[in-house]
């Protein structure tokens, strides 16, 4: 399972299907490696084991119930599964990446099982029978949890529009022919529509704003009219002004494409973007106490923008202009302000290929996408990809596994903060330039920005996800298990110590957006925390010699230290399955002591009521995180989502 996310298509040279284990990890790596064999035996067990990093009993090789991995992958939520207590954050968990309305229609939300293992499988469940039936309905499923139009199958439904998020495939829009599971999957990230047959890229421009678009848009027309129009879709899911075709403005479609929040939907006042954005992530306006966002507003829209814009002027001029480099992660002709080819801006997006930007010759798409998620560059200067297995369990893994050395002078101390949200100047406080901060949000590689030495990316890279800080003190990583279920889990582990100096300051804010002043309600520096989240400020502001971000940006994915040599992953699965499992590893205790308090703060950017008690509008928030969707794109009335979210939270709170 850890090659789930390892995009290890390995035994490309056997083809040998042997084992789901090979084929699953295919399935993010854009590689469908039996292309020769073309046998997808069975999308049931591939499926719910793509997201799920559920290595599955490894030990017993028991798989026992999916209801119980899954529910985990994203909730770490052990539940109530055994008590079946609704006040569980169950009903919570399953609403956040589901946006399922569950059975809005009879209210029976039957059983999570179904509901969890759909959120990220994308499988509406034809395990029993093992008929992938179309894969279109499976897919867009994955984001969307919402197994709704199934019965109608109606296209004005979200159904088209979900589906494609993460698919960026229109894939058989026009024949409907799912032809097969292999050919879709390796789209689902790759963004490719398939011409490895043909080698013509045609258009990677095409291609890549699909990637994250999820929108094929004038995929019949080709026309791809504006990107302006396709990128506010990326997160939104929002199709928005599809109707009239009215993009209006950027800037209240983007605010709303990670907060899900049209705000003042009732007033359509945007007032300040500054209001929304720093709900993004935070899903907290922090400061609900003193209201003194001070001056969130030039900090979150940085957050993942990686724009350090105009930081000087202050002007924001165009968010249009900052917006489109928020998933590009590229500060491009930031001199110029010549956007020259949004084209070659976004293929990099995902890709993490910089790849032929001397010669701008694509050459072959099929190379390219496989990085996207593979991140590997595999050997760019002997070209010798020797082993692309080696290479993918570091993806994500992040894990070049010299945990032995553990030498503090290593970017460890710099790329746990990736997302730890620690800049590492806690100590200073000088920000001094948010420019150089920023831009390595994305790329969470200065590599040695001071002697220029990217030395061994082995140590930086395999921090940037694991948010492992590997006892900076005594160097001793101990047991990356505990570090790695901190990762998703927002977990700060010391529950037990409550030791502030422990991760659980930094970690929980990761994802939380929490200042974690919510006790003193000072607000002091949400600043300091928040544009880190993403930034993953090494601190290496004194050089600021960002050399070439070229080579830092293909390796933002890339995750690649190379180390294919030592390599000793030693058990990777236990690391591996706490990644998106949100195990906080109590398992063998059995005591999961309250992760519950802990995941349903992750996703849902809890303000911190939880004092209080009062659901007040916890409600509001989540069911606009992932949403993103005003709903009433029929009747155009925002009013509420909450008669879409039927099976939000009870608002149900944990003291």
């Amino acid at each position: 399972m850890w090659r789930v996310l390892e995009g290890v298509h390995a035994d490309t040279k056997s083809g040998d299907p042997k084992s789901l284990k090979e084929y699953m990890w295919r399935v993010l790596e854009g590689v469908h490696a039996d292309t020769k064999s073309g046998d997808p035996k069975s999308l049931k067990e591939y499926m719910w084991r793509v997201l799920e990093g559920v290595h599955a009993d490894t030990k017993s090789g028991d798989p026992k119930s999916l209801k119980e991995y899954m529910w985990r992958v994203l909730e770490g939520v052990h539940a109530d599964t055994k008590s079946g207590d609704p006040k569980s954050l169950k009903e919570y968990m399953w609403r956040v990446l589901e946006g399922v309305h569950a059975d809005t229609k009879s209210g029976d939300p039957k059983s999570l099982k179904e509901y969890m293992w759909r959120v990220l499988e994308g499988v509406h469940a034809d395990t029993k029978s093992g008929d992938p039936k179309s894969l279109k309905e499976y897919m867009w499923r994955v984001l969307e949890g919402v197994h709704a139009d199934t019965k109608s199958g109606d296209p004005k439904s979200l159904k088209e529009y979900m589906w494609r998020v993460l698919e960026g495939v229109h894939a058989d829009t026009k024949s409907g022919d799912p032809k097969s599971l292999k050919e879709y999957m390796w789209r689902v990230l790759e963004g490719v529509h398939a011409d490895t047959k043909s080698g013509d890229p045609k258009s990677l421009k095409e291609y890549m704003w699909r990637v994250l678009e999820g929108v094929h848009a004038d995929t019949k027309s080709g026309d791809p009219k504006s990107l302006k129009e396709y990128m506010w879709r990326v997160l939104e899911g929002v199709h928005a002004d599809t109707k009239s075709g009215d993009p209006k403005s950027l800037k209240e479609y983007m605010w709303r494409v990670l907060e899900g929040v049209h705000a003042d939907t009732k007033s359509g006042d945007p007032k300040s973007l500054k209001e929304y954005m720093w709900r993004v992530l935070e899903g907290v306006h922090a400061d609900t106490k003193s209201g003194d966002p001070k001056s969130l507003k030039e900090y979150m829209w940085r957050v993942l923008e990686g724009v350090h814009a105009d930081t000087k002027s202050g002007d924001p001029k165009s968010l249009k202009e900052y917006m489109w480099r928020v998933l590009e992660g590229v500060h491009a002709d930031t001199k110029s302000g010549d956007p020259k080819s949004l084209k070659e801006y976004m293929w990099r997006v995902l890709e993490g290929v910089h790849a032929d930007t001397k010669s701008g010759d694509p050459k072959s798409l099929k190379e390219y996408m496989w990085r996207v998620l593979e991140g590997v560059h595999a050997d760019t200067k002997s070209g010798d990809p020797k082993s692309l297995k080696e290479y993918m369990w570091r993806v994500l893994e992040g894990v070049h596994a010299d945990t032995k050395s553990g030498d503090p002078k290593s970017l460890k101390e710099y790329m746990w903060r990736v997302l730890e949200g620690v800049h590492a100047d806690t100590k200073s406080g000088d920000p001094k330039s948010l420019k150089e901060y920023m831009w390595r949000v994305l790329e969470g590689v200065h590599a040695d920005t001071k002697s220029g030495d990217p030395k061994s990316l082995k140590e930086y890279m395999w921090r940037v996800l694991e948010g492992v800080h590997a006892d900076t003190k005594s160097g001793d990583p101990k047991s990356l298990k505990e570090y790695m279920w901190r990762v998703l889990e927002g977990v700060h582990a010391d529950t037990k110590s409550g030791d502030p100096k422990s991760l659980k300051e930094y970690m929980w804010r990761v994802l939380e957006g929490v200042h974690a002043d919510t006790k003193s309600g000072d607000p002091k520096s949400l600043k300091e925390y928040m544009w880190r989240v993403l930034e993953g400020v090494h601190a290496d502001t004194k050089s600021g010699d960002p050399k070439s971000l070229k080579e830092y940006m293909w390796r933002v994915l890339e995750g690649v230290h190379a180390d294919t040599k030592s390599g000793d992953p030693k058990s990777l699965k236990e690391y591996m399955w706490r990644v998106l499992e949100g195990v906080h590893a109590d398992t063998k205790s059995g005591d999961p002591k309250s992760l519950k308090e802990y995941m349903w703060r992750v996703l849902e950017g809890v303000h911190a009521d939880t004092k209080s008690g009062d659901p007040k509008s916890l409600k509001e928030y989540m069911w606009r995180v992932l949403e993103g969707v005003h709903a009433d794109t029929k009747s155009g009335d925002p009013k509420s989502l909450k008669q879409y979210m039927r099976t939000r939270s009870p608002g149900t709170r944990s003291p």
